[in-house]
């Protein structure tokens, strides 16, 4: 004897965190999107979806999401480097509710017959909201509880046009190098004195152009890769010893043992007071459309402004002698001002290290061929999490 199931699934979840769901928010053409129940084993869906019976009943959320900006930075009309900023992005959507059956495979055409019109006339107006008794009640003789299963869909549809809900990074980056009004976030540039960043774009006739732009799946706080960045405590960012030890971790893994003593030589390259960021967290809320009860991980924006302070290091062997030292210094600072490391070092340290190395390199190879180890290194202070209103 067969074991009756459950038949009908009014509770289900969803989530906005789903990638497929981010997908179709970010994508401009889809006015849609539906979260298919899963099909249960040994059963077929049938094609004719069922609503709840009267007016439709839908709920609005504003959901928030992050989005990716590839902006091109031009030096004098010549591209000099790529910069990625992230932005807040928020999206009125409408929930609604449809009701997919499945029917056992090698079910006669009556009993799917007898079973669609169950489904199609009952109506919870008037007969009320325990579907699972109504259903028991008027089942008919070709038809048995376990023949079927009615499951919960949750369909999406997109009101209006996605609002920019925080673009304060992207503000920070235009203001930063003298492109476009705003007022710039404070930054000085050691190397050379009081020197600002919108100062320096504005001398080498700095540009940006959006090339390209994306979802961003990953949208929990912001990663640093350690052979390029740590987060310490406040205060510390601008503490030698602090530096050394980031670096020196570094340059622990990558020097070769038969390079002898190393010398290691440092200086600040940029610094940021505020530098603002986001991340997204999770919450569960339930809500109820027709005869379903869903729970819904939507999304929670948060954020901070953090202190960036971005260093120069180089390592060489301590038998070289003070000139050649005194060689480097020049050739790391001429290489670390160069638009493709400068100019793009807030927001893509690891393509401004690209740039750097070679540069660095180049510039000394005449006077040492082996054991040149540069570098940049970015200290973060991180601020404190904002939460959402």
């Amino acid at each position: 004897m067969r074991k009756p199931i459950m038949p009908i699934h009014f509770d289900t979840a969803f989530s906005f965190d789903d990638p497929s769901v981010k997908a179709f928010l970010f994508d401009g053409s889809a006015a849609s999107y539906t979260a298919k129940p899963p099909q249960p084993a040994g059963f077929g869906h049938d094609s004719q979806d069922r609503r709840p019976s009267g007016e439709p009943v839908t709920a609005i959320q504003d959901i928030v999401f992050l989005v990716q900006e590839w902006w091109q930075l031009l030096q004098a009309g010549s591209g000099a480097g790529v910069h990625r900023v992230v932005v807040a992005m928020e999206q009125r959507v409408e929930l609604s509710v449809s009701y997919w059956a499945f029917f056992r495979d090698g079910l006669s055409e009556a009993a799917i017959a007898e079973g669609r019109a169950l489904l199609a006339s009952y109506d919870p107006a008037s007969d009320g909201n325990d579907v699972e008794a109504w259903v028991q009640a008027h089942i008919g003789p070709n038809l048995q509880l376990d023949d079927f299963v009615l499951d919960t869909a949750v369909t999406l549809r997109k009101i209006d046009q996605p609002q920019e809900r925080d673009i304060s990074q992207r503000d920070a980056l235009f203001a930063l190098l003298g492109v476009g009004g705003g007022e710039p976030p404070h930054s000085e540039i050691p190397v050379v004195g009081d020197y600002s960043l919108p100062q320096w774009g504005h001398d080498h006739q700095l540009d940006l152009v959006l090339i390209r732009t994306a979802v961003l799946q990953e949208d929990s706080a912001p990663p640093l890769d350690p052979t390029t960045g740590k987060e310490v405590a406040p205060g510390h960012a601008t503490d030698p010893m602090e530096v050394g030890r980031a670096i020196d971790d570094v340059l622990g893994q990558v020097v070769p043992s038969s390079c002898g003593q190393m010398k290691r030589e440092q200086f600040g390259l940029l610094a940021l007071a505020a530098w603002p960021e986001f991340k997204i967290s999770w919450t569960r809320i339930r809500i109820r459309i027709g005869c379903s009860s869903i729970s819904i991980s939507v999304p929670m924006l948060h954020v901070r402004l953090s202190k960036l302070v971005f260093y120069v290091y180089y390592s060489l062997p301590r038998n070289l002698g003070r000139t050649v030292f005194k060689i480097a210094e020049t050739c790391a600072i001429r290489s670390a001002l160069g638009s493709a490391v400068i100019g793009i070092v807030t927001t893509n340290i690891a393509a401004a290290v690209g740039s750097f190395t070679p540069l660095f390199k180049r510039c000394l190879e005449r006077e040492v061929v082996n054991c040149i180890h540069p570098g940049l290194m970015l200290l973060k202070e991180p601020g404190d999490w904002v939460p959402p209103d």
